[in-house]
């Protein structure tokens, strides 16, 4: 790469910005964490900065380690561009209140890059205007949201709560739970179940798959009996039946299963208590039919505790998919 003009170089750098979907959301967690009511939003936005460990741009000569110094600045200014977007997205989504709309409240941000003119030997501000952000200076925690634990407030922005650190969870069952969380923000709790069980489904089938691909694999299980049970449990049997299915087979060879009960601490009995725990979820789900009545009360309280226990549930059975997979390789 050769750069001779600060016009180039201001050109490389646009071309390397990138805002990530990942950084938006790291933001949006430090600012939901954050212990203060009110939060002056430029200086946590250097606290931000600082512990994600990005490298602040330097002055730096045209023509030297161009590359490093392009990447660099990129990065800097990408990570800013995330926070302030994470910022206005909690603003929209209630968690956070302005100080007020006086326009004399909000300054704007502005993502300035030092560079060092190789052939002039002065210092020059690069300036990238198109990419400067207005923001409040001040932004309050949204009151309804203080007296609510960690959890609860978490839940009014769902990209904190959906399956982060669960890398075995395949995205049909990532935008169902998506889906779900969207409902209970608005107040849609009956729809939020469905959603949810949609997920649940996925979890327990992938499950039966991989334990009978185990099976067959390692321990001899019948190759004809293995595809109709493949068939069985993609086809259009009542999940409840399947979910039964899988819950024995785990239960009657528990001998095949021992070491990923072991590694995981999923044994069978765990799994029965999993089975009924979504028996109960699975028939509130089906109160979506005509005349059908929830086994539990679909209010704010009782749909948001089920919605944390479908996380828990189904990153038990997540942990034990891919312990399952792994005895494969």
């Amino acid at each position: 790469m050769n750069i001779g003009n600060v016009h180039q170089l201001k050109a490389e750098i646009e071309k390397q910005i990138i805002v990530s979907k990942h950084d938006v959301i790291l933001a949006k967690e430090f600012l939901l964490t954050n212990q203060d009511n009110k939060i002056n939003v430029l200086e946590l936005m250097k606290t931000f900065v600082q512990n994600q460990n990005i490298q602040e741009p330097t002055k730096f000569l045209l023509e030297e380690n161009e590359k490093e110094n392009i990447k660099v600045s990129a990065r800097y200014i990408s990570i800013h561009l995330a926070y302030c977007e994470a910022v206005w997205s909690l603003i929209g989504s209630n968690s956070f209140i302005i100080e007020n709309t006086d326009s004399k409240n909000y300054s704007p941000l502005s993502l300035g890059v030092k560079i060092h003119y190789y052939s002039e030997f002065q210092s020059n501000t690069l300036e990238f205007d198109e990419l400067k952000i207005r923001l409040p200076f001040f932004i309050h925690r949204a009151f309804s949201m203080r007296q609510s634990s960690k959890e609860t407030y978490l839940f009014t922005e769902p990209d904190l709560t959906v399956f982060k650190d669960f890398p075995n969870v395949d995205e049909e069952m990532k935008e169902a739970f998506r889906d779900s969380l969207k409902c209970f923000n608005n107040d849609l709790y009956r729809p939020a179940i469905v959603m949810a069980v949609t997920a649940l489904e996925g979890a327990w089938i992938q499950l039966g798959l991989v334990l009978y691909e185990l099976a067959k694999e390692k321990f001899g299980f019948d190759q004809t009996k293995y595809e109709s049970k493949i068939d069985y449990l993609k086809g259009v049997t009542p999940i409840t039946r399947k979910v039964e299915d899988i819950n024995k087979f785990y239960s009657d060879y528990t001998h095949w299963f021992k070491d990923i009960s072991d590694k995981t601490e999923i044994n069978y009995k765990h799994l029965n208590k999993f089975k009924e725990w979504s028996n109960t979820v699975l028939g509130n789900r089906n109160s979506v039919h005509y005349g059908v009545e929830p086994i539990t009360e679909l209010k704010y309280e009782a749909v948001y505790a089920q919605l944390l226990s479908f996380k828990r549930y189904i990153f038990d059975l997540s942990k034990l998919f891919q312990s399952a997979k792994d005895e494969l390789l």
